[in-house]
């Protein structure tokens, strides 16, 4: 008969098999439990051999059928008539692998009798997680102003010696980045010239090993600005519509803001509002402009545009928008607008004992993705919290958008009441609906 102990260090699972000893005058042999480097780079296992006399024994450890002599054995301490010793073997956590190796710790004592005592110790390596990746590339101002290489620096948090890879726009770099390793992070450094950094969209490192799952981080160089309008409104009656300016990109502090709307400079005292930027944990900041536009000049289908430029480039960033039936950007055939299909389905529980129906409205062959949706009962706009409208969606193969709203009502709170699924879009001047009556008196419950 065997006794089994389980232990867990550092994604190490260890089990410790111990026969029964083979004579009442044999030592008692205990597993100790595991301990480790601070660096977590090492797992070592141990044992303690108790109540043995003579105290001329030898302590020996195998990996499989492989003697091992790279151990420690401590001299045997006496404690009354008998002895105590203790011995200890370090292991590479990184050398495991995901098949349980086995360590048999063995006890001979002076008459040579092998095996007399014994323990065995099954080690699995488990799955680390991923580890956390930094990393670092110099400011907008540092490209343009300097004619040496940029450095781009990656830190990966881990002890195992994971290898690091560099790409660039998704390509991997054949040229040699430095590496530095210490006890908790691996330090690496890509030196790039001045003129492909200012080139690139995005640089990436990579920390691939056998005992993690690769990881990676990618940092965006270039500065991306994507201007949004307004969502459709269900009412005309706004004298101003407010148009969102977003900035993506690594260090913003210095970039400036400028908005135009028909050409002409909007000056910061006029309607504009821009906060400061804010960092990310993926290493990219963000900031948000926004600009009060009229009404008017909105629905007359005024360019509006925003620039992203830093005080060091001679160049900036922009993107445009405007109303343009219905707030398309970058749609050149008109020919391709659609008109809101609206779709009313509904839908009822196979049992007599629910009074609850659902009703599915479902919109499609629509552009572009804004729409509002909403119901009504009998004329009344029904509150929000009544109802679940789905994000917008595409068929594969499809320029157009579809979605989905689903209303639950109660057989007691109505009963020949008229419900309505309300579509607004820009491009449409009234809203589009669908209608459906005496729900409950078309519904048919079946068990």
């Amino acid at each position: 008969m065997c006794g089994i102990l389980l232990y867990f260090y550092s994604g190490i699972l260890i089990t410790v098999v111990s026969p029964f000893l083979a004579t009442s005058t044999a030592p008692t042999v205990f597993p100790l439990v595991p301990c480790g480097t601070e660096s977590g780079d090492m797992v070592t296992l141990g044992c303690l051999a108790t109540g043995f006399n003579p105290p001329a024994v030898t302590f020996s450890w195998n990996k499989g059928s492989t003697a091992l002599t790279d151990f420690i054995q401590y001299p045997a301490v006496q404690k009354g008539d008998v002895y105590t010793g203790v011995s200890q073997l370090a292991i590479l956590i990184s050398n495991f692998s995901y098949n349980p190796q086995k360590f048999t710790f063995i006890v001979t004592t002076s008459d040579s009798n092998v095996c007399l005592v014994f323990l065995t110790f099954l080690l699995t390596a488990l799955p680390s997680s991923s580890p956390f990746i930094q990393v670092e590339i110099p400011s907008f101002k540092t490209v343009i102003t300097s004619n040496t290489d940029m450095q781009a620096t990656c830190l990966v948090h881990t002890y195992f010696d994971a290898t690091i890879t560099w790409l660039i726009d998704g390509k991997a770099v054949t040229k040699t980045a430095t590496r530095e390793k210490n006890a908790t992070h691996i330090i690496s450094n890509l030196s790039v010239s001045s003129t492909q950094w200012e080139n690139m969209k995005n640089v990436t490192c990579k920390a691939e090993h056998k005992c993690f799952t690769s990881a990676e981080k990618t940092i965006n160089n270039a500065v991306g600005v994507y201007v949004q309008g307004p969502l459709p409104q269900l009412t005309e009656s706004k004298e101003h519509v407010t148009i969102t300016c977003l900035l993506v990109g690594p260090n913003l502090s210095d970039f400036s803001i400028t908005w135009r709307v028909g050409g002409s400079k909007i000056p910061e005292s006029y309607g504009v509002l821009t906060n400061l930027s804010v960092s990310h944990n993926n290493g990219t900041e963000t900031r948000q402009s926004f600009l009060k536009v009229l009404a008017v000049d909105w629905d007359a289908h005024t360019n509006i545009s925003c620039e992203g430029k830093h005080p060091c480039s001679n160049h900036g960033n922009e993107d445009h928008i405007s109303k343009s039936r219905g707030n398309i950007r970058n749609v050149t055939n008109l020919s391709k607008l659609h008109v809101p299909l609206v779709v009313t389905v509904f839908l009822w529980f196979s049992s007599f004992c629910s009074d609850i129906l659902t009703l599915v409205c479902l919109v499609s062959e629509y552009f572009p993705a804004n729409i509002i949706v909403h119901w009504e009962e009998d004329g009344r706009t029904l509150a929000s919290s009544h109802y679940v409208n789905s994000p917008p969606w595409k068929y594969s193969g499809s320029s157009s958008y579809s979605m989905s709203s689903r209303l639950n009502i109660s057989k007691t709170e109505a009963t020949r009441s008229t419900y309505s699924c309300v579509v607004k879009q820009e491009s449409s001047k009234a809203p589009v609906k669908d209608n459906i009556t005496d729900v409950f008196g078309t519904a048919s419950f079946t068990d």
